[in-house]
């Protein structure tokens, strides 16, 4: 059933685009560890919150991840290639979860921006891992407008080390590479990880917004309209909302 959801998908979606490896020149790295650590705050969120009805804390804990590792992965590209960015400041910055159904990847831009503002040009390649982390744990919190009080010290350690694993795994990986991480890096199934990784590959090759804005409400719906569980639907678009998202950010650096 998969396999025929996702032959219809790009059967309906099929937009012609450039390289896929062509916008964003060694940082894809970066992107990737914005989708594994959001997944895997995610995923730890998600056993908080068995139980309750609800997914606040997978919410808010992929938020603390995605933030964690890509703030954490880009400060080590930065060290590495002797370069230090400038987050952009031009609209537009991020698509909304109206648009890719899933809060998780505009929160992640805003907070983003607001941690690299915060620090400037010339702090941001020394600041220490602990506040790093305490620092996207308190902007998560004022971008949700909530305590995050199951986020305790315990729980953001093992993020910080989950943030470890992801630099560890993404070190020295080609573009082709990093992708094929994605579709094994063990904090989603299988199947729902592979539709991440393919629709990062193919938003990449959409250099153009308007049809970018297209593929990915298109995107959105026939997810939520597939046969496939719920927990795999939320899964997907948190995945694929930070991986656009993180795309729009990045790729306007300068």
């Amino acid at each position: 059933m998969m396999l025929l959801f996702k032959k219809n998908f790009l059967t309906k979606l099929v937009l012609l685009g450039g390289n896929f490896w062509k916008i964003i020149k060694g940082g894809l790295k970066v992107i990737g560890a914005d989708i594994a650590g959001g997944l895997s705050g995610a995923s730890l969120g998600g056993e908080l919150d068995k139980g309750s009805g609800g997914h606040t804390c997978e919410i808010s804990f992929g938020i603390v991840g995605a933030v964690a590792a890509s703030a954490a992965k880009a400060i080590e590209e930065f060290q590495t290639n002797d370069t230090i960015p400038k987050l952009p400041v031009d609209q537009p910055k991020s698509f909304s979860s109206n648009e890719t159904g899933s809060i998780i990847g505009e929160a992640h831009n805003e907070i983003m921006e607001k941690l690299f503002n915060m620090y400037g040009e010339g702090e941001v390649t020394t600041i220490s891992e602990e506040r790093l982390h305490q620092d996207v744990l308190r902007l998560t919190r004022e971008y949700l407008g909530t305590d995050l009080e199951k986020c305790d010290n315990a729980m953001l350690q093992v993020i910080s080390q989950r943030t470890a694993e992801i630099k560890r795994s993404l070190a020295n990986l080609s573009d082709e590479e990093t992708v094929a991480y994605l579709r094994n890096c063990g904090y989603a199934k299988k199947e729902d990880l592979k539709l991440i990784a393919d629709y990062l590959v193919k938003i990449q090759s959409i250099q153009d917004l308007d049809l970018r804005k297209q593929y990915i409400s298109g995107y959105m719906k026939l997810i939520k309209k597939a046969t496939i569980s719920e927990n795999s639907k939320r899964v997907v678009l948190e995945g694929t909302s930070t991986a656009v998202n993180s795309l729009m950010l990045w790729e306007r650096a300068h």
